[in-house]
């Protein structure tokens, strides 16, 4: 709170007006206190003061916010905002002098055709809050006064929801302050306070945070130097990538420990459109959290809203879900079944029972396409094959998932895929199925990207190629069907970008090819594999390094745009 603001009021004298019916373009009534109210509108260069009080039920139940609209102001234009109480009126009129209050400021832009400015009050001050003061430097107009839910942050290209034009290209800022107010800049804001947003959430909401990107094509740097948004919140600093492909990046309280508090916006401030802290009901045991698969990593499970495993959704492929189980057994009881189904030799095509797999491998990681769970439960139906409870709640998340659809005949495919991983499996290996698994995703649901897989297996240096698919016969735990070229292909792209191009060397020629079982089954190709220094896999890699960072903003090994430092 400015400290001259209240001085300034003091020195206004006393107020002595008439009440005056406006409605601000606005069904909803407000009464001015003063002439500049009167017109809605402030001239003069001295600054100069609006006051208003609101008609009754101004606010409906559920907002917890003043939203004020602001037109085009001709210069660089600093105004300030607070709300009017029972206790600054007497009857209908302010008293002479108001006592000192949390107050938002704000430096408005001459590059916006509008400006709004929320202002949230605490629940329990409600039936307090009477009215509002507008005080400016400059001139502005004040176009509409209405009640909303409370939202924190900034937008700098907001897109008005009740517009009627088609294609709306005016430019509107928009700012959320919470109860204690503060001052902000509508040029580039680089510090935003979320401190406030637990106690502005209903008994039935939960807090979300969304930043938006600006559309810009080079703010995604070179591979190798791909420019970051940093930002920093208690003791810990998230870095984004930037991606041609994605505008959104949705943060959460539970995955930091609830300390999104105060934000400070510390590198690449300009490339962020918007940085915003809204409220939403609160999700079901089964609706998917939109979020970057890095952020799942380190996810703690005490947060679930299922004791047994956490669904999220792909920020870049919202159509692809990922599970996080609490344990193989429950990752098995998911998915073990469908494991064996789509990709073992000997059982893909057919369920297996319970009995004649109970003592089989089946993946500590999972992925499958829309196609395959649709096949895998039409084929339950009509063999009305008994599934576990795991399955059942599975079938049903894909159908409101819309992956697999229910038709009269049975389930045919929808839009997506699934991938799996356990908690059970140590963080290393956690990061490595998250990029394993994601790369398969991206295979499922790229055409274009499939087509160069295609090439790839078509072109890569033949003895490296023998040797992979040696590898994979020679893992009993894997039990690869060699006869499914989907698969193949498939596998051998994920093999290659489960770890950076950097790391392929140490894995396949120094972790692979010396592998007992491997030397025993293909000697000569290990040999050849440790000899080349795995530069077939690497060439092959880099191919489709290149293709997932000019799309995508993603790089071998890496799924993820967040990073923790």
């Amino acid at each position: 709170m400015k400290k001259n603001f209240f001085t300034r009021l003091f020195y206004a004298g006393t107020i002595l007006i008439s009440l005056f019916l406006v409605s601000c373009s606005n069904s909803t009534k407000i009464s001015p206190l003063n002439q500049n109210a009167k017109n809605n509108k402030i001239s003069g260069e001295n600054g100069s003061y609006m006051f208003y009080s609101f008609g009754k039920k101004f606010f409906s139940e559920n907002q917890n916010a003043l939203e004020l609209t602001f037109g085009t102001v001709k210069n660089p234009t600093e105004i300030t905002v607070a709300f009017l109480y029972n206790t600054d009126f007497k009857g209908k009129k302010l008293i002479s002098s108001l006592p000192s209050r949390n107050t938002c400021t704000i430096l408005l832009s001459d590059d916006c055709d509008q400006s709004k400015i929320s202002f949230a009050f605490l629940p329990e001050i409600k039936d307090t809050i009477k009215g509002f003061l507008v005080y400016s430097e400059g001139d502005l107009t004040l176009e509409n006064a209405t009640g909303t839910k409370a939202a924190l942050g900034f937008d700098k290209n907001y897109q008005n929801p009740t517009s009627k034009e088609e294609n709306q290209e005016n430019t509107v800022f928009w700012y959320g302050f919470g109860p204690n107010g503060g001052t902000i800049s509508s040029e580039n804001p680089s510090f935003i306070d979320f401190s406030e947003a637990k106690a502005l959430a209903f008994s039935s909401e939960e807090a979300k945070y969304q930043i938006g990107f600006r559309d810009n094509n080079e703010d995604l740097g070179e591979l190798g130097f791909q420019n970051k948004v940093k930002i920093s919140f208690g003791d810990t600093v998230l870095s984004i990538r930037r991606s041609p492909n994605q505008a959104d990046v949705n943060l959460y309280q539970n995955r930091f420990q609830n300390q999104l508090g105060k934000i400070t916006i510390r590198e690449n401030s300009e490339m962020i459109e918007s940085f915003v802290c809204y409220f939403e009901e609160k999700t079901n045991d089964f609706e998917p959290i939109l979020v970057d698969p890095y952020l799942i990593i380190d996810w703690s499970p005490e947060t679930w809203r299922n004791p047994n495993f956490e669904v999220y959704a792909w920020e870049q492929f919202p159509n692809i879900l990922i599970f996080d189980t609490l344990n193989y057994a429950v990752q098995n009881d998911l998915l073990k079944r469908m494991a064996f189904f789509t990709e073992k030799e000997g059982f893909r095509g057919r369920l297996a029972a319970d009995e004649e797999i109970k003592d089989l491998h089946g993946f500590n990681a999972h992925d499958y396409r829309s196609e395959t769970l649709a096949a895998f439960f039409d084929l339950a139906e009509k063999e009305n094959f008994p599934l576990n409870q795991m399955e059942k709640d599975l079938r049903s998340l894909l159908e409101d998932a819309k992956i697999i659809i229910k038709t009269e005949t049975g389930y045919e495919k929808g839009e997506g895929a699934i991938i799996s991983i356990s908690q059970e499996s140590p963080r290393y290996l956690r990061s490595q199925f998250i990029a394993h698994e994601g790369a398969h995703g991206i295979y499922f649901m790229d055409e274009e990207f499939r087509n160069l897989v295609d090439v790839i297996y078509d072109i890569i240096d033949t003895k490296s190629l023998q040797f992979l698919q040696g590898f994979f016969a020679s893992q009993p735990s894997l039990g690869y069907d060699p006869n499914d070229p989907y698969l193949m292909r498939n596998e051998l792209m994920a093999y290659l970008l489960q770890q950076s191009v950097a790391a392929i060397p140490g894995y396949f020629a120094e972790t692979l090819a010396w592998r007992g079982t491997v030397n025993k089954a293909i000697p000569e190709l290990a040999k050849y594999v440790r000899d080349t220094k795995a530069q077939g896999f690497v060439d092959a890699a880099n191919v489709l390094e290149g293709f997932l960072f000019s799309k995508y903003g993603l790089a071998a090994g890496r799924v993820s745009l967040t990073s923790v430092e």
